[in-house]
């Protein structure tokens, strides 16, 4: 039976078997041909099945490691290959990295050191259970290199997929060390600090060493399969600083790939950021039939899985169901059958994908910026000591956090947008309209100047909190790097909690009356929160001459005291009220070129409160103006993507109510397209059915009622050139 290759396929699933081997019992009953029948049941067309486990122990007969004691006498790997070839199933095979138990029982000089020893402290990133190889040690990398390369030899994969290719901990060990001192000739620093520039060398380094070693795996796989797909997890890259990976490394790929747990806000950035990503399209979206990885039976609703794969698809995207199997080898039948009734609603929408994904508005994520800026001139041995929990601090890092809402901002609001890269920035802006800089603290000159370019010829931009505050070389703070581009100069920085903003100007008034102030930095229920930070707090800035200012700075009784009981310096005392109104520019608009730009010294899109959102989205709206691809009115639960397929003359619309919890009612939706250049409208079908829909076409918008939405539909705009 012939299969499509792994990389074309949309259904595929993935049952992890990290099984150790001290209990003869586990994985006594694995057979892959019974689960092979279980996924052609389940309309699976595409399979990434294990051969190494985090375990170290590998599912086939490795010249170097580990090997599981269920295939000791058989060749796991081989017959499930076999198995899925037999039923038309794309095979790709799944290869740790870095997690790797048995590597680090056996060769524990391998080990990662975390930074946290310096102070008597072992503190990885994933806990006790798992034993973790640095990715510098030389010997470490041959072996990997060597179980690659047999495992290649041996079997005709589509893919191979690297798993845990991130730091689990800063490393000092003895090969990090000792490579560190060879190329800056100092020792790996022993402070955070965002504006040094040695630190900044080292983190840089640490990004450097990841990727190098992903590109060594990948010629080492290349030399003996040199047509073979190689991907590797993603799913780190958004993680921030802490594991090292570049969201960019995934252009080493011929395809994105990653796994992804933070629900619908997180699967809405990283939808948009892998559009971007990768040799090729589709991009593959990982996730759990559980709620989480840790419990091991939980199964989503089916509303909530169905939700999932159809918002991965609305994307382009191809979607992986994660299963785990029963120590002792088995799976849940029943588990597959609900996988397979969404995979046959995935496949009746297949033949209506591709094309390319438009937006008019971009989100700039930067790894650069994924940091935490409270940590600047902090012992990194005791900062990561007490991060006990969550070394990463993912929820914390301030750019991500604003990335993250101003992309449910714009989602809740209709507006096309999409997430960029380090290198999509750097590549051609100019098909967006509005480039949003969320609190990007730290930029090199390259992004700047890009930022420049796409500006003065006619770009406008947002951009919001410590933008351009730090260059990632040379460190600074001591003014805005793009300070020219928004028409302010700094004055200082913010050191104390929460503050206002008092608008100036109709666009902000309207969005937080009948208030009269704008409040930013205020944790809910509480004082004494925000931004206190001398050294890299929030702006304080002066407009430049020819700036508008759209807000001022208001700050409250005795700022930047948060108040206490002996002090008397509080006027309210649950609350802290706007008190003093200054001259301070807050919100400022400013011409550049051709361009204008718009700059926040509050990151108000990741702020929480509704009179911040509605100020986000009025300061958006205001840059687009009239200029855009797509409008709409429709419950904020509604997404909507749009994609150009210009060798089948149509647009097309997809809509999907993002519900995950049974009953849902149906939301009405009327939408707006633009068609491209010089063409007309000349037909609206709703795809689901081939039904041919009403619509009108005024001062060039294509007027669509689309009735009401139950799930998902999709909607094709087709035109013809008009005259």
């Amino acid at each position: 039976m012939t299969s499509p290759r792994y990389e074309r396929t949309r259904r595929r699933m993935l049952l992890d078997m990290h099984i150790p081997d001290w209990d003869p019992s586990f994985l006594s009953a694995y057979e892959p041909s019974d689960l092979a029948d279980l996924y052609a049941r389940a309309n699976v067309d595409g399979v990434l099945f294990y051969c190494k486990s985090h375990l170290g122990l590998s599912y086939w007969p490795t010249p170097v490691g580990g090997v599981h004691p269920a295939a000791a006498q058989r060749d796991l790997v081989g017959e499930m290959l076999d198995a899925l070839r037999r039923r038309g199933i794309a095979p790709a095979a799944y290869h740790t990295t870095i997690f790797d138990n048995w590597a680090i029982e056996n060769h524990p000089d391998w080990s990662i050191v975390p930074i946290s020893r310096r102070v008597g402290v072992d503190m990885p990133w994933h806990g006790p259970r798992y034993g973790t190889a640095c990715p510098s040690n030389p010997d470490y990398r041959q072996y990997e290199r060597t179980q690659i390369t047999a495992l290649l030899a041996r079997y005709d994969f589509d893919a191979l997929w690297l798993d845990m290719t991130f730091w689990n901990a800063v490393c000092i060990c003895p090969s990090c060390e000792a490579r560190y001192r060879d190329e800056r000739g100092v020792d790996i620093p022993q402070d955070i600090d965002w504006r040094s520039p040695e630190w900044a060398a080292f983190q840089s380094a640490r990004e450097r060493w990841l990727e190098e070693f992903i590109a060594e795996l990948y010629a080492a796989a290349r030399e003996v399969r040199p047509a073979i797909a190689l991907t590797h997890n993603f799913g780190a890259a958004t993680h921030g600083w802490y594991a090292g990976l570049r969201t960019d490394a995934s252009n080493l790929d011929s395809f994105a790939a990653g796994d992804i747990y933070g629900g619908r806000d997180e699967q809405l950035v990283v939808s948009k950021l892998f559009q971007h990503l990768g040799g090729t399209q589709p991009a593959e979206f990982m996730t759990t039939r559980t709620p989480d990885l840790a419990n091991h039976v939980e199964l989503k609703s089916e509303q909530h899985m169905m939700t999932e794969a159809l918002a991965t698809i609305m994307h382009n995207g191809a979607f992986l169901f994660i299963d785990a199997i029963d120590p002792r080898g088995s799976v849940n039948p029943g588990v597959y059958e609900r996988v397979g009734r969404v995979f046959d609603e995935i496949q009746r929408w297949e033949p209506q994908l591709g094309g390319e994904p438009l937006a008019d508005v971009a989100i700039y994520y930067s790894d650069d910026a994924s940091v935490l800026p409270s940590d600047s001139g902090a012992s990194a041995a005791t900062t990561l000591a007490t991060a006990h929990e969550d070394p990463t601090r993912k929820s914390d890092i301030p750019h991500l956090r604003a990335v993250t809402a101003a992309s449910a901002a714009l989602q809740r609001a209709h507006i096309p947008f999409t997430v960029l890269t380090r290198s999509s920035l750097l590549g051609d802006l100019a098909d967006f309209r509005v480039l949003v800089l969320p609190d990007v603290i730290r930029m090199d000159a390259a992004e700047r100047d890009a930022v420049r370019s796409f500006v003065a010829a006619g770009g406008a931009v947002y951009a919001s909190g410590r933008t351009s505050l730090i260059d990632t070389v040379s460190g600074g703070a001591d003014h805005l790097l793009l300070g020219d581009v928004f028409g302010v100069t700094l004055r200082g920085t913010e050191n104390g909690d929460g503050f206002y903003l008092t608008p100036r100007d109709p666009i902000l008034a309207e969005q937080v009356a009948p208030e009269h102030h704008l409040g930013h930095g205020f944790r809910p229920g509480w004082v004494g929160s925000g931004y206190a930070d001398a050294a890299l707090g929030l702006p304080r800035v002066s407009a430049d001459a020819d700036t508008a200012v759209y807000a001022t700075l208001t700050l409250p009784y005795a700022y930047p005291s948060s108040g206490s009981l002996h002090g008397h310096d509080f006027a309210s005392i649950h609350s802290s009220p706007p008190w003093t109104e200054l001259d301070d520019a807050a919100v400022t608009a400013h011409a550049f070129g051709a361009g204008r730009s718009i700059y926040s010294v509050a990151p108000i899109e990741r702020g929480g409160s509704q009179a911040e959102t509605r100020a986000f989205i009025a300061l958006v709206e205001h840059l687009l103006g009239d200029d855009r691809r797509l409008r709409a009115t429709g419950h904020p639960d509604i997404w909507l993507t749009i994609f150009a397929q210009p060798d089948r003359r149509r647009l097309v619309v997809n809509a999907l109510a993002y519900r995950t919890e049974e009953p849902a009612m149906a939301l009405p939706l009327r939408f707006e397209v633009r068609t491209p250049g010089d063409t007309q409208a000349i037909a609206v079908t709703r795809l689901s059915d081939d039904t041919a829909m009403q619509w009108r076409e005024s001062d060039g918008w294509v007027h669509v009622d689309a009735g009401d939405l139950d799930v998902f539909e999709m909607y094709a705009v087709e035109y013809a050139t008009s005259g």
